[in-house]
């Protein structure tokens, strides 16, 4: 993915959203997002697949 972005919307709570794109989307995205947000640019967003570790404790 060429410029990838992401929004993290309520970081480390139950209720976070991650929404992952491409940096010219990212208003768009922004659109749809609460605060309090953290937004990341660059290639760490390519491992937010591998590193879902959030997710996962949130499941259990």
């Amino acid at each position: 993915m060429k410029n990838p972005e992401c929004i993290i919307e309520k970081r480390t709570l139950t209720t976070q959203k991650v929404m992952v794109g491409q940096l010219r989307r990212l208003a768009e995205m922004a659109e749809t997002m609460e605060s309090p947000a953290l937004i990341i640019v660059g290639e760490v967003v390519t491992l937010n697949e591998k590193l879902q570790w959030f997710q996962s404790k949130l499941a259990n």
